[in-house]
């Protein structure tokens, strides 16, 4: 068929009667009813060199259909194609309209979301736990941390140690009390002291020397002095006719159960420099000897109860030497032991090396070392310590020095048994021994 406007149309036989458009002129054509009314079918083009810009996209399909269509009802294609548009000719077109994808579906979108989160959290949670294991690793390791040091080779500088205080009666006993704190740097080198003197005028070395460490640590970090308004465990032994001196430990946290992670690291730091409490204790000795000439030498004992008790113990495993007796209320001698219910994952982030240096620091591990007289004394229905444990600490150090006296009382738990029948047994068996000395 052919248009007023020269253009040829090749149609599909199933529009014979219908109406179209042309292509080019956008006129309506009626198409002939019977074959021999129209011309010769041409032969059919061969399909067009694909144009450099695509077709423009067909429009939808209207839902409705009139008997009369409009113009807007029909639509062309290029040169060649049939056109078969039409209300009745939808179905029997050769020509399919281009598929439609379909939107994604909030569901598929969120699954696809969900994936993708997955992915990168597990990307990001396998960074996190190579990091961390990296860590654990390195402070497992001791990476990043000074060696543990040995006490007994340590040399306290002369002008660290402060000059000898005032002493001021304090107590209706007479007790005299005087504070004081090393002036050097370093580990140990800022020990404070609180000194019990008794009562009257001492000639030089007439009196024994108590050394009491603060209790209530988690054996991995220090302390301050106990509150100055506190004496239960230092004042019985001055009024008993020795002179005490209670000193602090490096690495104290304060409150310990309020304490954040970086305080306990901090703390422990510091503690573990100083030797678990080691190096304190040889500063104050220092101290005794230059500053304190009523002192004898030969009568320097240690004393402690809970954790204060596993630095009585170490003071007299690391200076055999200079300490001549060592008393230890419910102490806990297995610092593996106590920590072992600690994750060690998660406790090395905190305490890197806690491991190697509870080990270094076990008195029940050092217990040959122990030479001097020892004093335990435990409670059966202690529940911090186990009567168990100070047992086994008073049959080791047995197997190398035969004067060990192991006291236990039924009750009165881990404070109170050491209070009130703990100290009294003690400063009995001190003055026995002290008396041994001074012969």
């Amino acid at each position: 068929m052919k248009c007023s406007c020269g253009k040829e149309l090749t149609l599909a036989d199933n529009l014979r009667g219908k109406r179209i458009r042309c292509p080019d002129c956008r006129s309506i054509l009626t198409v002939p009813a019977s074959p021999a009314a129209s011309p010769p079918r041409p032969q059919k083009p061969s399909l067009p060199a694909k144009p450099s810009a695509p077709p423009a996209p067909a429009p939808a399909i209207r839902p409705s259909w009139e008997n009369e269509p409009s113009v807007d009802e029909f639509d062309t294609v290029g040169p060649g194609f049939d056109v078969p548009f039409g209300r009745d000719q939808r179905a029997a077109s050769t020509m399919q309209p281009p598929a439609v994808k379909k939107p994604m579906s909030t569901g598929a979108k969120v699954a696809i979301g969900c994936g993708v989160a997955l992915v990168g959290g597990g990307l990001c949670l396998t960074a996190l736990v190579f990091f961390v294991i990296n860590s654990v690793r390195n402070a497992t390791s001791g990476a990043n941390l000074e060696p543990l040091p040995d006490a007994a080779s340590v040399t306290v500088p002369a002008d660290a140690l402060p000059e000898r205080p005032a002493f001021v009666s304090s107590f209706p006993s007479g007790v005299e009390l005087a504070s004081v704190r090393l002036q050097g740097e370093g580990p140990g080198m800022q020990t404070a002291m609180q000194i019990y003197r008794p009562r009257g005028i001492h000639r030089d070395q007439s009196l024994g020397c108590v050394l009491v460490a603060p209790a209530g640590t988690n054996l991995l970090t220090g302390s301050d002095i106990d509150g100055s308004d506190y004496h239960d465990e230092a004042l019985p032994y001055a009024e008993a006719g020795f002179l005490v001196i209670k000193y602090s430990l490096d690495g104290p946290t304060g409150d310990l159960e309020s304490a954040g992670d970086e305080d306990l690291s901090k703390a422990y730091r510091e503690f573990r420099a100083a030797g678990a409490g080691t190096i304190n204790t040889r500063c104050v000795l220092n101290f005794v000897k230059a500053r304190l000439p009523e002192v004898s030498p030969q009568r320097i004992y240690t004393a402690g109860h809970s954790s204060a008790g596993t630095v009585s113990l170490l003071a007299a495993q690391t200076f055999p030497d200079e300490i001549s007796g060592c008393i230890a209320y419910a102490p806990c001698s297995d610092p593996e032991a106590f920590h072992a219910e600690m994750p060690a994952f998660i406790a090395n982030i905190a305490f890197p090396g806690y491991q190697e240096f509870d080990q270094k620091y076990s008195p029940i591990r050092n217990a040959a070392k122990l030479k001097c007289p020892l004093y335990l004394f435990q409670a059966r229905d202690d529940s911090v310590v186990s009567p168990d444990e100070t047992k086994r600490m008073a049959d080791a150090v047995r197997q190398n020095n035969r004067k060990v006296m192991y006291a236990e009382v039924p009750v009165g738990e881990h404070y109170e048994s050491m209070i009130r029948e703990g100290i009294p047994g003690a400063i009995t068996w001190l003055r026995a021994i002290d008396a041994e000395q001074q012969r």
